[in-house]
């Protein structure tokens, strides 16, 4: 038998799952994502990509896109993306 109870449970197990989607939507959005997949973070940044612009990628994209075994001066100069510098893009966005 359907209890009371068992109503404020479902509806609290309810609250729980659209909470949890709210705070995962708003924790995506502080990060830059990837310039190639688009879904994850960015990690990794290069400025030899497209001339004159810093193309950001996450490590997986990064390996796809970056050949590491050919010859060293033939490969592009990439940076890691420091974690004080996800927020100083943050906050450029937000001015």
């Amino acid at each position: 038998m359907y209890s009371i109870i068992d109503h404020f449970m479902s509806l609290y197990q309810i609250q729980i799952y659209i909470l949890h989607n709210y705070i995962l939507s708003k924790m995506q959005s502080l990060f830059v994502n990837c310039q190639k997949c688009q879904q994850r973070p960015a990690t990794i940044k290069c400025t030899q990509c497209r001339y004159g612009q810093t193309y950001r990628l996450c490590y997986s994209c990064d390996s796809q896109v970056h050949n590491r075994t050919g010859l060293i001066d033939q490969q592009h100069k990439t940076e890691i993306i420091p974690y004080q510098g996800i927020f100083s893009i943050l906050s450029q966005k937000c001015t």
